[in-house]
């Protein structure tokens, strides 16, 4: 399933607290590298794996845009999680949102979007080519994930700062 989320769990360590007593916010971009990163190389590992065999050069997935939300705070030495899970995606980009929740809560504490785009050397590779390599494309999938695309119109539209 495209859409199933993947959990990562951690504490918030001291050294990751501010003046305020709570985790600090520039701490959970690094959290979201690790959660997102075990989601992305867990749903598109058959296409990693194909598209090296196949032209012996490993793509990869950069980060294009993230934007977080902070609702509650995370006090020092708290566990909490990071639910992670693909949202959508357009002709380009894919989006995945993640939420930080207290262990044993949904109360959500952030959440953050994310933009990722699939590349073999300058070449860019459409998500739902990646999708397909993986075998999760079908016509039901494809319109969950521009329904998807709907909801996250607000961080396409940031492109129009620049």
């Amino acid at each position: 399933d495209v859409f199933r989320t993947r959990v990562w769990t951690s504490r918030s360590p001291a050294m990751e607290c501010d003046l305020n007593g709570h985790k600090s916010n520039s701490t959970y971009f690094s959290d979201l590298d690790i959660a997102r990163t075990d989601l992305m190389v867990d749903v598109f590992k058959n296409m990693l794996l194909s598209t090296k065999k196949e032209s012996g050069i490993w793509p990869y997935i950069p980060l294009g845009a993230v934007v977080s939300i902070f609702r509650r705070e995370i006090k020092p030495f708290v566990k909490y999680n990071i639910k992670s899970k693909i949202i959508g995606w357009d002709e380009k980009w894919l989006f995945v949102v993640s939420r930080f929740e207290l262990a044993g809560s949904t109360n959500t504490c952030a959440i953050s979007l994310s933009k990722y785009v699939f590349k073999l050397g300058r070449r860019t590779i459409t998500p739902q080519d990646a999708l397909k390599q993986c075998g999760l494309w079908s016509p039901e999938v494809e319109a969950k994930g521009y329904d998807g695309r709907k909801k996250v119109q607000g961080l396409i539209d940031l492109d129009q700062l620049e």
